[in-house]
């Protein structure tokens, strides 16, 4: 995670999506991973990319604080990108 804050400050926003997207891969049970990823998807314009892995993460059986910070980072596509198609 040190990695990902270097590359953050350092502007390389790439950068930390690909080491994000390692450690997913060494680490799929650390859900806060996934969300931190698909929040920089978002940043970065990869609105679908967030929306897939927040939906994905949707489907596992997740603690509800997990649950409520993945249903809150969907919904922030509605309210600080204009994905008004979610409503429904």
């Amino acid at each position: 995670v040190e990695t990902v804050n270097r590359l953050l400050r350092a502007d390389d926003m790439a950068g930390a999506v690909r080491q994000l997207e390692r450690l997913m891969t060494e680490y799929p049970e650390r859900t806060h991973l996934a969300i931190v990823t698909g929040n920089l998807y978002a940043e970065n314009g990869d609105l679908e990319r967030a929306e897939t892995l927040w939906r994905e993460l949707l489907k596992r059986p997740l603690p509800p604080e997990s649950f409520a910070e993945v249903f809150d980072s969907l919904c922030c596509l509605v309210i600080n990108y204009g994905r008004f198609d979610l409503l429904r």
